[in-house]
């Protein structure tokens, strides 16, 4: 008798264990696409023809501000004189005082524009002073 009830809890084991097999793996592939679909919202995906002024002055300044990041970072790759260094915090400070500006409500945008292109070229200045590799310049838009 317990032979006959074996076989048949041995096939209910197996059906049972596949229908939780395929709710687990349904589970996880939803889970999967949720998850997916809200990191694709998150990306911000830019054109490569975009116009020159088609870019936001706060996109500007955002980028000036990686810009400066990425020439700190340059400092501990490349040896500089004194002098560059001093030229590197005269223009961080300049960027500093850009960045306050943006932030008050009366500001000239057109002046802030020509500090922003005024502060990008002085930093690739410095990059051209470091002898910075063509690798590591920074791509500006």
């Amino acid at each position: 008798m317990s032979n006959a009830t074996h076989p048949i809890s041995s096939k209910a084991r197996m059906k049972s264990l596949v229908l939780i097999m395929t709710v687990v793996c349904a589970f996880v592939f939803a889970v999967n696409s949720v998850a997916g679909r809200q990191y694709e919202r998150e990306l911000n995906y830019e054109f490569a023809l975009t116009w020159p002024w088609s870019h936001s002055l706060d996109g500007d300044i955002n980028h000036l501000n990686r810009m400066r990041g990425h020439v700190r970072w340059l400092f501990r790759n490349y040896r500089s004189n004194p002098q560059v260094r001093r030229d590197y915090f005269a223009v961080a400070h300049d960027i500093d005082g850009i960045n306050e500006r943006f932030k008050q409500s009366g500001y000239d945008r057109r002046q802030l524009r020509r500090d922003v292109e005024r502060a990008h070229s002085d930093l690739h200045r410095i990059e051209l002073a470091l002898k910075v590799k063509p690798r590591d310049f920074y791509p500006w838009r």
